[in-house]
């Protein structure tokens, strides 16, 4: 159990910080939006988060369990008991001044459930029985991945109750997303990328938005390209100072700086939060090309754009490859815009273009 004061909560969510709760039985990343609702319900002066694994041959779990099976019936005929004798039981609670908080006005937070090595395997999608305290059942679809050394299953929710993690696999095409996002419509520029990175799970939205007009940081750009990767096991620490152990972005931040693709400042920071300008972006894209064996060799003389002059001269070369690849290309005014910060849009649609373009 984990205990936060209502304040620091409120004083979290107004800073646009999301909030990450890691324990031995299984950890959720809470998203700034969602903690802001959170704190709004909250009829205590503290939150208590609980996160709590359950043996399944308990008798009360048991008696979950046999409701779960009478009614989910039509859903899991066959080898039911089989089904649920290995599955992996988590209760996931929320509480403040003995007031369970169980939705947070539409968001969603990311909730790692663990299981065991013997019956589940990383990337594959397996089915997850939801059960609410109003016994109502939901069925979910969660991806194994390994999460800071651990083994989890990874399920997207906007309501908590006591999640079952069954051991029965689902094709990866079962798990896939449909947007809808309030401010992404088809008539606008983005929304083809938009669909893409979202539906490909590049990009998360902010609740029940996408925020295209945001800003882009150096812990999102590096987070994509991690689940670009798909999520590589990281067994080393952060050599950076202001990237503790089970951020949102921690393992991104670690797998990047390992491999080159991005650098940290003089004074140990990595600057997570720092937003990214285009040329910047150019610079880790160049270097991510390399690090998957890309020619970077080909260029494009870039003199003729209006604000050519204003690129740094360390990231000539990378705007260079980045325009001779389609990648980033000037405005309808013929401006590159390099120290410009790089929009939440803008990353869609290089990415869509990165990855049929370039990756192939």
């Amino acid at each position: 159990t984990v205990s936060l004061k209502v304040d620091s909560a409120k004083d979290i969510a107004a800073a646009e910080i999301g909030l990450n709760v890691n324990t031995s039985k299984g950890s959720l990343a809470i998203p700034h939006p969602a903690l802001q609702s959170i704190a709004k319900q909250a009829g205590g002066v503290d939150i208590r988060i609980n996160v709590s694994e359950q043996d399944t041959k308990k008798e009360e779990v048991n008696a979950k369990v046999n409701n779960a099976l009478q009614q989910a019936a039509a859903i899991f005929r066959g080898a039911m008991e089989t089904l649920f004798a290995n599955a992996c039981v988590t209760n996931v609670t929320i509480t403040s001044n003995g007031k369970e908080i169980n939705t947070f006005d539409g968001h969603q937070l990311t909730i790692n459930l663990p299981v065991d090595s013997k019956h589940f395997a990383k990337d594959e999608s397996y089915k997850v029985v939801v059960l609410s305290s109003d016994s109502t059942v939901e069925t979910l679809i969660g991806k194994c991945l390994r999460v800071n050394g651990e083994l989890v299953v990874q399920v997207k929710v906007s309501h908590l109750s006591t999640f079952i993690v069954t051991t029965e696999k689902e094709k990866a095409e079962i798990a896939k997303v449909t947007m809808n996002f309030a401010d992404v419509n088809e008539s606008q520029w983005f929304y083809e990328a938009v669909k893409f990175v979202y539906e490909a799970g590049l990009m998360n939205g902010e609740g029940a938005v996408f925020n295209p007009d945001g800003n882009l940081n150096r812990a999102m750009l590096v987070t994509i390209l991690y689940r670009l990767e798909s999520l590589p096991e990281i067994t080393e620490a952060s050599k950076f100072t202001d990237v503790a152990a089970g951020q949102w972005y921690s393992e991104a931040v670690i797998w990047a700086s390992e491999n080159g693709i991005v650098n940290g400042y003089e004074d140990g920071t990595f600057k997570p939060m720092n937003n990214v300008t285009r040329e910047e972006m150019a610079a880790i894209l160049m270097r991510y090309a390399e690090f998957k064996k890309i020619d970077t060799s080909a260029t494009k003389d870039i003199s003729g754009y209006k604000d050519a002059a204003q690129v740094a001269e360390w990231a000539k070369q990378n705007m260079s490859w980045t325009n001779s690849a389609g990648l980033i290309q000037g405005d309808e005014h013929n401006n590159l815009n390099p120290k410009g910060n790089a929009t939440r849009a803008e990353a869609a649609m290089i990415l869509l273009r990165l990855v049929k373009n370039v990756l192939g």
